[in-house]
């Protein structure tokens, strides 16, 4: 059975995170009325490109966290999220909005 998790409980800091005293926190993300809503560390590297990186080893932890929790294949969790990624990519079904807030 799945648990939902209520917007008032935050999830878990790494253990690994708390312990790094150069540690920065990088994404949170809600999903709310129906749609993805974040607050996003631009600053948190200066090339892009390490964005991509970041998004490649996401996918690699919840493809590792479904297989864990739901005993599926993680490559075949990840083939997914990689064929809804790039349809995604192609055909938006939403796009984003809002302003940069530094909070530095």
């Amino acid at each position: 059975m799945r648990r939902i998790i209520n917007v008032m409980e935050e999830l878990l800091i790494p253990p690994v995170a708390k312990e790094d005293p150069n540690a920065q926190e990088v994404l949170r993300a809600w999903a709310a009325h129906q749609g993805l809503h974040i607050s996003l560390n631009v600053d948190a590297w200066n090339d892009p490109a390490t964005w991509g990186i970041f998004l490649a080893d996401i996918l690699r932890h919840i493809a590792l966290a479904y297989e864990q929790a739901y005993a599926v294949s993680r490559e075949d969790i990840a083939k997914t999220i990689v064929r809804i990624f790039k349809s995604e990519l192609e055909m938006p079904t939403d796009e984003p909005e809002g302003t940069i807030t530094r909070c530095h």
